[in-house]
């Protein structure tokens, strides 16, 4: 018996103006989609029955029925310049109150008959559009301002079809045309190949596949549909730091024990409100997304950099004396040898008592890492894993389950630590950090012009 073919993974597009007018299909037969002229007199009858004296603003009703209501939200989906090109001849063209309807979404769920059963209204905030204006913000920004704090106007379900997951997916739909347009926002229209090739044939009239497009792609190590982040560490001693801490990690003293150590804080034993359901044949672990906090702890780490060991101790708060008393813990083992603690420049790290320890102690001894670059701590790659492996996916119905489950994991891993392969050195560090501050030096003379 032959093999089914496995089924390929459905990829959601970026949405369009044209997916918004025509919708989505919705719970119970319903499909839900932008509110149309014909939609206005029953999504406000709606909003009537809600209790909360609740209507559809009139400036907004009369934006629906001659359709210029989110039309500079249904521009902003074709990218960046086209949003800000809507954004400004709004507020050029019409009186304040009129230009936030084209950043107000007002999505209707309606029924096989073509009957609206849901609305859904999210404006702009006026006040913040205003303060942002009287600050200096020019209309486009102050607008763009608006998609991230937009509030929920009204939210109305007719009574026969509530309990139906109308009203949720209506919040899902309004999210993501927000999380969407605050993407581009933040870093300008993403492509897929077939997107991008549809682009291209639209608008410049030009006809490729989206399999020469990722051909390209491959070719030139092209990633948009990627992100990622970065920091530019501002501290004077950046180089002289990142030597130094990476000389300990590729040449450390011989004979010396290098500690890498840090706190990770505020983690939290957060309990699902039902039963987390466990893996099986063609089903993922599956759990609630609403949780119980039953409070927090605060895990003092430190790595043995040559043996890959942890020692890990959680206390209750995070301050000077804590980390004194963890810092001796650590370094006890290594009575009589040299010891260098590479960590970060956190205040409970340079309090008066560890200073005077440290006078007491002269065999220990403290490098630091650059302010804001944490990362060159070995400690953060241990707590990245402890985090992913063992308390983001973990239920804990009190702080001293957490707890007892952060120890289980440092045993465990001790069973069969492995150092860490640290290969980067000093100067390629340098280079690289060198190369993203010539990049942001262009993109900020390059957007002040």
């Amino acid at each position: 018996m032959g093999k089914r073919p496995a089924e390929k993974a459905k990829q959601t597009p970026p949405l369009s103006d044209d997916r918004i007018r025509a919708g989505w299909q919705g719970p119970a037969g319903t499909r839900i989609h932008l509110a149309r002229p014909q939609d206005v007199e029953a999504a406000d009858a709606l909003m009537a029955t809600t209790g909360d004296g609740v209507r559809i603003i009139p400036v907004l009703r009369a934006a629906i029925e001659d359709g210029t209501a989110a039309s500079t939200m249904l521009a902003g989906l074709g990218g960046t310049d086209a949003f800000h090109e809507a954004a400004s001849l709004a507020f050029t063209s019409r009186p304040m109150h009129e230009s936030l309807t084209t950043v107000s979404l007002t999505l209707v769920a309606t029924d096989q008959q073509d009957r609206a059963v849901g609305v859904l209204s999210a404006t702009a905030p006026g006040t913040l559009i205003e303060t942002a204006l009287k600050s200096g913000y020019g209309s486009e920004k102050a607008m763009a301002l608006s998609l991230f704090v937009a509030k929920v106007h009204g939210l109305a379900v007719a009574g026969p079809a509530r309990g139906q997951g109308i009203a949720p997916a209506l919040l899902k739909r309004t999210w993501q045309v927000h999380q969407q347009l605050g993407y581009f926002l933040l870093y300008g229209s993403y492509w897929s190949t077939r997107t991008l090739a549809g682009h291209l044939k639209r608008r410049e009239g030009i006809s490729v596949s989206w399999h020469y497009i990722a051909r390209i792609w491959r070719e030139e190590n092209l990633k948009p549909h990627r992100s990622g982040t970065f920091k530019l560490s501002k501290d004077p001693a950046f180089a002289e730091k990142v030597a130094d801490v990476v000389g300990l990690y590729l040449a450390p003293p011989g004979g010396a024990v290098v500690l890498s150590v840090d706190e990770k804080t505020q983690v939290q034993a957060l309990d699902r409100t039902q039963p987390v359901l466990p893996v099986a044949f063609a089903a993922t672990e599956k759990r609630t997304h609403d949780y119980v906090r039953h409070g927090t702890t605060n895990l003092f780490a430190a790595l043995n950099v040559t043996t890959g060991e942890v020692l890990g101790e959680c206390k209750p708060n995070r301050n000077g004396a804590n980390f004194l008393a963890f810092l001796k813990k650590a370094v006890k083992p290594h009575t009589g040898k040299e010891i260098h603690v590479a960590l970060d420049n956190l205040s409970t790290h340079t309090t008066p008592d560890v200073k005077a320890w440290l006078a007491k102690n002269p065999h220990v001894h403290f490098h630091f890492t650059p302010v804001g670059s944490s990362w060159l701590n070995q400690i953060e790659i241990w707590f990245e894993i402890i985090t992913r492996q063992s308390i983001r996916r973990g239920t804990f119905a009190s702080v001293n389950v957490l707890v007892k489950q952060i120890r289980d994991y440092i045993n465990s891993w001790n069973e069969n630590a492995k150092p860490f392969t640290w290969t980067a050195t000093a100067d390629e560090i340098l280079a690289k950090v060198l190369l993203v501050q010539t990049s942001v030096k262009k993109l900020v003379n390059n957007n002040s012009k």
